[in-house]
């Protein structure tokens, strides 16, 4: 009897989609990222990564009885780019500028755990320091 009582804790354990003491997601920004952009609304397609350098190019990719974030498109562009997890995820999102190649990376990497059908996404938009205009950006999600 104890050991099928064990056998099920364990079970529950590692088949779950709670929390468990061994599922380390990690979310958080890093690089030249100045800030996470939080807007309900996105409808734009950021699955190969998207560059948003002014207002009205916001307003292409947001539904139109959307409030807009407050963005200083004078001094910062927007990045956005699609991944998706199960279960517990999380996103660390990375974006560096090679100033030889004039280029910004932007690197998700996606951490998961957990068993459950459950899928989590997120488009990753945040601000970065306004990309000039014959400069491009590469986009990658690590999973």
């Amino acid at each position: 009897m104890k050991s099928l009582f064990t056998l099920t804790l364990l079970s529950l354990l590692f088949a779950g989609c709670s929390t468990t003491p061994f599922c380390n997601v990690v979310n958080g920004s890093n690089g030249i990222i100045i800030g996470d952009v939080f807007i309900m609304c996105f409808k734009g397609d950021a699955k190969n990564g998207l560059i948003i350098r002014t207002e009205a190019e916001l307003k292409k990719v947001v539904d139109t009885t959307c409030n807009l974030p407050s963005i200083d498109f004078a001094n910062e562009s927007v990045l956005a780019l699609y991944a998706d997890g199960g279960c517990e995820v999380g996103f660390e999102r990375t974006v560096t500028s090679n100033t030889s190649v004039k280029n910004y990376h932007y690197k998700v990497k996606v951490t998961q755990c957990g068993r459950c059908k459950s899928l989590a996404l997120s488009y990753n938009l945040v601000r970065v320091p306004a990309l000039p205009s014959d400069w491009t950006a590469t986009f990658e999600v690590e999973d």
